[in-house]
């Protein structure tokens, strides 16, 4: 399978070496000698989309077949642990695909756009003059937890930059639906699993709106260990 393997993409901003590329390190634990690699960088939390996009271009120009796209970040090796406007927020992952281009197969369209104006998120390279790690100027997220009788709540605030024109409950079943408002407005898939996994963990999960002020409110029993019994049990 990996002498298949017509083209390698990797993206990442994370990569512990700039040369060679990633998808080279790849390519030499696969054995994949008959493979183009590059990595794609810059594009951090899409950058697997990023990789599949650049893969269906390539596909669709006959130029490769088979295509390996993977994204993979170590964010906790850039993440400055004494903010914690950013650290809460950024870690380690990986996930990968193959690619083929076969007659007859339905194409996954996405839709992609940049905002190059701003840098509310900054990471400095080689050069900058700055430490290498990753900073959000300007943000405007706010948390703020609670105890109330036996409850320990969790409040979460941010600022959008336009008014939202949905309802609260519609946020975290639209990717489901697949309306065109995920293009505009974000798919929900975020808010979906979080939500999930509150649940699973006895809390609950509440989002409020008021103009561009979004709002979500988490709960969650108050954990207590309970005595040990004669056996030492817990």
């Amino acid at each position: 399978m990996a002498e298949e393997l017509d083209l390698i993409l990797v993206a990442t901003i994370s990569s512990n070496v700039i040369l060679p590329c990633t998808a080279c390190e790849v390519q030499r634990s696969l054995g994949a000698v008959n493979a183009t690699c590059f990595d794609l960088g810059g594009a951090a939390c899409t950058g697997f989309v990023l990789a599949y996009n650049t893969a269906e271009a390539y596909l669709a120009s006959g130029v490769y077949k088979t295509v390996l796209i993977i994204g993979s970040e170590s964010l906790s090796s850039i993440t400055n642990w004494k903010d914690r406007g950013t650290c809460i927020l950024f870690g380690d992952g990986a996930g990968a695909a193959v690619v083929e281009c076969r007659e007859g197969w339905p194409s996954i369209s996405s839709i992609m756009g940049c905002h190059g104006s701003g840098e509310l998120l900054r990471l400095p390279g080689p050069g900058a003059g700055e430490p290498g790690l990753i900073s959000m100027e300007g943000t405007r997220v706010y948390i703020q937890t609670t105890k109330q009788e036996g409850r320990i709540e969790v409040s979460i605030k941010n600022i959008s930059r336009q008014q939202m024109s949905v309802r609260p409950e519609e946020l975290t079943e639209r990717f489901i639906r697949g309306d065109s408002s995920r293009s505009t407005e974000g798919s929900g898939l975020g808010l979906s699993i979080a939500k999930s996994l509150v649940q699973v963990h006895g809390g609950s999960f509440e989002i409020l709106m008021d103009g561009d002020l979004f709002k979500v409110l988490l709960a969650f029993p108050e954990y207590s260990e309970s005595p040990a019994d004669d056996t030492g049990a817990r």
